[in-house]
Parts: structure tokens; C-alpha cells; sequence
């Protein structure tokens, strides 16, 4: 998992923690004892890093309302055809 901390912001260790990238400001990184490890690399407290950048997305499953807004439980609609029990 990637790391951007923006200026002005510090991340205390709380573990030992490993991430794939970091993106920082030399101060913004306290240790607290324990290990940072970035793409297997220790990091150095004290040390800016610039790491490559990430854009989440998220992609939508096909389940939930059709566009138009009907169909569903409450949306109405007809129903299928076939074995009404």
C-alpha cells in the first residue's frame, strides 16, 4: 500500500509497518521505534521520499438499480415471466 502525507502532516509509527511507495517531507515520518519499510527498504527517519503516485478507482459491480431508476423490489416494473408460484 502506497503513502502520501501531505505537508504539514506527521504519520507516528504505532508497529512496524511496510508499504509499497511513500511520498513525504523529511519531518514528516516518526519512527516512534519502530521499522518503516518501503518496497523492502528500511526508511531513515528524517529522509524525504518521492515515491510514485496512485490513483484508486472503483468499479461498480452491476448490482443495485438499473439507470433508470425502476425495477427492483420497490421500483416496480414487470415481472419476469414464467413459474409464478
Amino acid at each position: 500500500m502506497p503513502a502520501l502525507i501531505l505537508g504539514g502532516s506527521t504519520w507516528t509509527l504505532t508497529a512496524d509497518s511496510y508499504i509499497s511507495a511513500l511520498t513525504c517531507d523529511a519531518d514528516a515520518i516518526d519512527l516512534n521505534g519502530y521499522k518503516l519499510i518501503i518496497d523492502g527498504e528500511s526508511y531513515t527517519e528524517g529522509t524525504s521520499a518521492e515515491g510514485a503516485a496512485f490513483i484508486f478507482t472503483q468499479e461498480s459491480t452491476g448490482v443495485g438499480a438499473p439507470p433508470d431508476g425502476e425495477g427492483g423490489p420497490q421500483g416496480g416494473g414487470t415481472p419476469p415471466s414464467g413459474n409464478n408460484n
